[in-house]
């Protein structure tokens, strides 16, 4: 429920040392006094304050902030472009929900388009109180989305950060283009791919820039984002031209090396796409041309048709042009060998996993109505899309452009579809899948062993991977820690938002235990119950918000130290089941196989192949 407040409006000016939060009178909710406000580089911004949930306190809420010009016209596909003064002669009106960048609607069954094109916006909250005098600016949470680069939104009613606000930090959320306006990439001045990171990259410039005339403090930038919103927090952590922007990362059933995070086919895709929309041909002129005038509504359905998906869909991509033209460069190599570079500096990093992880899958990509014969004969369609090597990790390790992923099936789609290996080797490591989990036969025949397998391909063999090359990045001052989150409550996001009914918590499930979600308003989330849920919210929102102070974790959660290779020994925070949290060990039940497997891929002698 929203209310107007009496206050004072609070004035602030962009790198103000000592700024304060704002803070409505002592009656608390109700009243026609004004409206929170800030005056920034840009101009002035007014915005609302939030009612507390029951045990909190108010917020102020600044909505739809832009951070930079609408991406329209002939700012199609291309980086942001910074905006130096906001619309309009007097205060910018922030007190309304943006609209999302423009992206199908997944929860209705009509699949409309919604949101827009121009969506460039950004929310600021922060805590109606005053900080303590030693510390006049606080810490910052920036909150980048998931939803597989193709929707979502860094909206109020997609990402309510009221149980956050609670430990003085303050927040940030961010929308950013996604699908084909957000990463279509021909590598080009035109389309030179990325758009989205390079969203988010400008989103985080404003934030260093401009959060100090809103209370927080730009020196303690923490990054959060879950699933694909993780791989992109994570992807920024690693580029030297990006890290300085934050200074902590927390990372939420997702990663860098995440299957679904990066694509070497990127010319493929626009190509497909563009003849779907009836490119002339598939010159780079054609396609230019067709991508560049196509309606948002069309360039959405395109993406949603069956040959697209058989390809595989816009995703962040390597640039690699050698124009110097206006256009930035952002991503130059891939994920994994950033990862593999020997002095790349490290900060602290988060990442979370759950327990069940492949119930969600399971449900998205409705395999349930398919029968075991079915399932098991769709294996070699499951298998990890990151199995080969991007083409910098390939060539240093002496495998030729043959071994890297760009010269092999599609990979990185949305759902089971062709995978990145020729048909005969991913026959024969389908038949190795067999005999790892079901002693070498049909592996549908048991549910729970195929969710525990659907969970590795889906996440967690490359977590394992990105795990262990992180671990070897890290230092005592940038520590990497981990939690398994294994609560199955009232509030656990995903399964309540997607009607899963699997025992265990599944992929972003934790999200619900983070913060509130008009979006799914089944969650019925009360901070002041008694139950597990609401014990377990209060105290992983104490965790995370410790973690963007920089509070040190207890001795009993050790973080991972470089060299070790077995997961099942990788201490981890268990988050478990009946408000019970303990120092353990990280389930690494199959992560020596899949290593194996990786190994194999990325030697010249591979015995499994990869056609």
């Amino acid at each position: 429920m929203l209310a107007l407040m009496v206050a004072v409006a609070i004035v602030g000016l962009a790198g103000l040392a000592g700024a304060e939060p704002p803070q409505p009178p002592a009656g608390g909710a109700g009243g026609a006094g004004e409206r929170p406000s800030v005056r920034y580089a840009a101009g002035e911004v007014r915005g609302r304050w939030v009612e507390a949930e029951r045990g909190g306190a108010a917020f102020a809420a600044y909505l739809g902030v832009p951070y930079a010009r609408p991406p329209i016209g002939h700012l199609r596909f291309k980086a942001p472009k910074r905006l130096d003064k906001l619309p309009g002669s007097g205060p910018l009106d922030a007190g309304r929900d943006p609209p999302p960048c423009a992206q199908i609607n997944i929860h209705s069954a009509e699949k409309e388009v919604v949101g827009q094109e121009d969506c460039l916006y950004l929310n600021v909250y922060v805590p109606a109180r005053t900080p303590p005098a030693s510390e006049a600016l606080l810490p910052v949470l920036f909150v980048v989305h998931g939803g597989a680069f193709e929707h979502g939104s860094g909206r109020l009613d997609a990402f309510g950060p009221h149980y956050l606000l609670n430990e003085d930090v303050v927040v940030v959320a961010a929308n950013y283009r996604q699908g084909a306006l957000g990463f279509l990439n021909l590598d080009t001045e035109e389309i030179p791919g990325n758009a989205g990171l390079k969203d988010l990259v400008m989103a985080l410039r404003w934030v260093k820039a401009n959060i100090a005339a809103f209370g927080g403090d730009p020196a303690r930038v923490t990054a959060l984002g879950w699933s694909t919103g993780a791989s992109a927090v994570h992807i920024l952590s690693l580029l030297p031209s990006t890290r300085d922007l934050f200074s902590r990362a927390a990372l939420l059933s997702g990663h860098a090396l995440l299957p679904r995070a990066y694509t070497e086919r990127h010319i493929a895709r626009a190509t497909t796409l563009a003849a779907i929309l009836g490119a002339a041909d598939n010159s780079t002129e054609a396609v230019t041309r067709t991508l560049q005038e196509a309606s948002v509504d069309s360039l959405l359905r395109a993406c949603d048709d069956p040959r697209m998906r058989a390809v595989g869909l816009p995703l962040p991509s390597p640039e690699r042009r050698d124009t110097k033209g206006a256009e930035p460069k952002l991503l130059l190599q891939d994920p994994e060998s950033l990862l593999r570079q020997p002095k790349a500096p490290a900060m602290p990093l988060l990442l979370s996993v759950n327990s069940r992880e492949g119930s969600f899958p399971f449900k998205i990509w409705d395999l349930a109505q398919r029968s075991p014969q079915a399932l098991d004969e769709l294996l070699p369609r499951l298998l990890p899309a990151d199995l080969l090597p991007g083409a910098d990790t390939a060539a240093a390790l002496g495998l030729g452009a043959a071994g890297a992923a760009g010269a092999r099936g599609p990979g990185g789609g949305a759902g089971p579809g062709p995978g990145p290996l020729g048909k005969d080797a991913a026959l024969r490591l389908a038949q190795l899948v067999r005999d790892e989990y079901s002693g070498g036969g049909p592996i549908a025949n048991n549910t729970d062993v195929f969710l525990e397998l659907l969970g590795d391909t889906f996440l967690r063999a490359s977590l394992w991977r990105a795990l262990g090359l992180a671990a070897n990045m890290s230092t005592e001052a940038a520590p990497l820690h981990v939690y398994q989150f294994q609560v199955d409550a009232e509030y656990n996001y995903a399964k309540k938002l997607y009607g899963i009914s699997t025992p265990g918590a599944t992929h972003t499930d934790d999200l619900g235990y983070l913060a509130r979600f008009d979006a799914a308003p089944n969650l019925r989330q009360d901070t002041a119950s008694r139950g597990v849920a609401a014990k377990t919210l209060r105290r992983l929102t104490k965790t995370l918000t410790d973690f963007v102070k920089g509070v040190p974790f207890p001795d009993d959660w050790p973080p991972l130290r470089a060299g070790s290779t077995d997961a099942s020994s990788w201490p981890a925070l268990l988050v478990g089941p009946g408000a019970r949290w303990a120092g353990g060990h990280l389930d690494g039940a199959h992560q020596a196989f899949w290593e194996s497997v990786y190994r194999d891929l990325r030697s010249r002698t591979s015995s499994i192949g990869r056609v």
